[in-house]
């Protein structure tokens, strides 16, 4: 009879502990990520702002942009693209953002 308790009181405990250390909020540290449909929005707006404020040329201003997920340094980012033919080649404009969508830089590049 002493065993079963003694049994008992194990189970009991180790279940206890199993929920206790359980937690939540396993995927995201710092807030919650945008959506690639989210990121490529905010990009959008980026755009829209640098053009109005003669950082970039107006030519960027309506181009499709496409969105991706990366690894850099270990941090996740949204790297959002553009490509554009000029008189010189190809370029591609290229806006960087947080995984939560704050615009961290943007560049410009020939492809």
């Amino acid at each position: 009879m002493k065993n079963i308790i003694r049994i008992a009181c194990i189970l009991t405990a180790l279940l206890f502990a199993n929920g206790v250390s359980a937690h939540g909020d396993h995927g995201l540290e710092n807030g919650s990520s945008v959506s690639m449909v989210e990121a490529a929005g905010l990009a959008s707006r980026e755009v829209t702002r640098l053009v109005e404020a003669g950082k970039i040329d107006g030519v960027w201003a309506g181009k499709p942009l496409n969105a991706s997920m990366e690894q850099v340094n270990n941090q996740r980012l949204w790297i959002v693209t553009a490509t554009t033919k000029t008189s010189a080649g190809e370029e591609e404009l290229q806006i960087f953002l947080s995984s939560e969508g704050y615009v961290l830089s943007y560049g410009i590049v020939a492809r």
